[in-house]
């Protein structure tokens, strides 16, 4: 267990270990309506296809996740940590351009 503050008020965690854990390969959507974040995360599947078909994928939401405005931001906050520690042990490389980071096997 651990313990932190949050303005003021000290909080122990309390672990679920019923709660299970959900797959995402995408992030479909990410939107902030000004109180909260909702993050979309979706997985894709592989369709089965009868030669001369191509092959077709579909993609399934998995988890409609919601975070208030301050879990938002400590998610990025986390996240932001992660990116940074990978591209100093040369997991997490990012382009020249600006777009996102790309992470080499």
């Amino acid at each position: 267990m651990s313990t932190q503050t949050v303005q003021n008020l000290a909080t122990t965690f309390v672990d679920s270990p019923e709660l299970g854990e959900t797959f995402g390969d995408s992030i479909r959507v990410v939107w902030f309506d000004g109180n909260t974040w909702r993050i979309e995360i979706t997985v894709t599947r592989i369709e089965p296809a009868a030669p001369p078909q191509p092959v077709a994928s579909t993609q399934h939401p998995t988890c409609r996740l919601v975070l208030s405005a301050t879990a938002g931001l400590d998610l990025l906050n986390k996240l932001t940590e992660v990116a940074a520690s990978l591209e100093q042990q040369g997991i997490l490389k990012r382009n020249q351009t600006q777009g996102p980071p790309t992470i080499h096997h």
